[in-house]
């Protein structure tokens, strides 16, 4: 029986791109904890080098995984790490999983042409917080000729948690299933700070790490492979939504009288 292992896929760490020395080490540390032998975690870049940077940092040795080095393996602690971005397009939001170390999709364009590059860069792509202001779902609804090309919809999302939302994601997957679709579902943290972070997760079955060419795919299988009866935690973060928000209005404020730096994390 091929192991499952938990896997909490979205995760920023922080609002903005500031990182701190000690970031990765204290990350797997925790994911060790709460994820626990084989857990997978995303750092997610959101118009920025986020997951560059955290994989960059002084700490435990990693092993590359993938072809363009779409993640890295902490043998040590037993952690694999993958990257992610979380792309705005003019429907909203879209997250894709497992692109390459240093790509990045371009920002607002349409849902169409941004599931095209996805497509092009071998991506693993998520509808994430489908139901939020910022997410897709609606779109889909009225275009469900597109849920063929997802991978899977987030059904939970830490810093969101409406029922409501949760039960017309729900729905939404249910739509792919009427039409026969390979797609899974995924919980996340969505965390943007370490307490929130590996609060939720998705039990899937372990990716393969050893053969380069065939991690991304898959990775990508065991995410289809998921559905409302697999394993999952779901954990509210309200303290970690609001800290998100003051984080935005401070960013903004910052923004504007020209404190750029606290973007780019320099």
């Amino acid at each position: 029986m091929t192991e499952l292992v938990k896997a909490d896929l979205h995760n920023h760490f922080r609002t903005s791109s500031v990182r701190n020395q000690g970031d990765f080490n204290k990350a797997i540390n925790m994911a060790s904890k709460r994820l626990g032998k084989g857990g997978i975690f995303g750092v997610v870049n959101f118009a920025d080098e986020r997951y560059e940077h955290f994989v960059d940092q002084p700490g435990y040795s990693v092993i590359p995984v993938g072809e363009e080095a779409n993640g890295v393996y902490v043998p040590e602690k037993e952690i694999l790490v993958v990257k992610g971005q979380e792309v705005p397009t003019e429907q909203g939001h879209l997250l894709v999983v497992g692109i390459g170390q240093h790509w990045h999709l371009e920002n607002g364009r349409s849902l169409e042409r941004t599931l095209d590059e996805a497509k092009d860069f071998g991506g693993i792509v998520v509808a994430d917080h489908p139901f939020h202001k910022s997410g897709v779902g609606k779109y889909l609804f009225k275009n469900p000729h597109l849920l063929e090309r997802f991978d899977a919809i987030e059904i939970h999302n830490g810093e969101v948690f409406s029922k409501s939302e949760s039960n017309r994601a729900k729905r939404l997957y249910e739509e792919t299933k009427k039409a026969s679709l390979k797609v899974g579902i995924l919980s996340s943290s969505d965390g943007h700070s370490f307490y929130e972070a590996f609060r939720s997760w998705t039990a899937i079955k372990q990716p393969e790490l050893t053969e380069k060419a065939r991690f991304i795919q898959s990775l990508r299988e065991s995410i289809r492979s998921t559905n409302l009866e697999t394993p999952r935690q779901e954990t509210n973060s309200p303290f970690g939504l609001c800290d998100h928000a003051l984080d935005l209005i401070a960013i903004t404020l910052l923004s504007k009288v020209g404190f750029k730096d606290y973007f780019s994390g320099k």
